[in-house]
């Protein structure tokens, strides 16, 4: 891993990274911080210096969810039940809204399979390929969205 902090000829000062995943260097009036994922974990500079590694986390319980920082406090991800007034939960008829209602033929047929494909896709990346059956399904809405359409860019790419 390569960590420069450069200060460049018109004054601007910036943390450079090669060898990581997702690095971002961000100016402040402490110094120049680095923040960087790498192939065994997570990484942050001050001024080109290590300051601290996810190495350094120890767990909270030998089987818990949560870790132990550096500094003493902790850090863990929570699943919440839903509000009881939550959209999943409403009471109606369960009579499908139908907004694209076409009849029998291939044309159905096609947009069946890409429906199918689009659900499928919804419920991979709601559920961690199956591995997670405590999901959002607000999130599941949001991947079937995109499953259809595209993602939220320009071209849908």
């Amino acid at each position: 891993m390569k960590i420069e902090v450069r200060t460049e000829k018109d004054g601007t000062t910036g943390v450079y990274l090669s060898d990581v995943f997702s690095g971002v260097g961000i100016e402040t009036p402490l110094g120049v911080f680095g923040i960087a994922q790498r192939d065994d974990g997570i990484e942050v500079m001050l001024d080109g210096k290590t300051v601290w590694t996810s190495h350094e986390i120890e767990p909270l319980s030998p089987n818990g969810p949560g870790v132990r920082l550096p500094d003493g406090s902790g850090a863990f991800v929570a699943s919440y039940p839903l509000p009881k007034d939550h959209w999943l939960y409403a009471d109606h008829e369960n009579v499908p809204p139908a907004f694209m209602r076409i009849g029998i033929g291939p044309k159905r047929s096609e947009l069946a399979k890409q429906i199918a494909s689009a659900a499928r896709h919804a419920i991979r990346a709601s559920t961690m390929n199956g591995k997670e059956m405590d999901f959002d399904p607000d999130a599941m809405v949001q991947n079937m969205v995109v499953g259809l359409l595209g993602y939220w860019t320009e071209d849908g790419r």
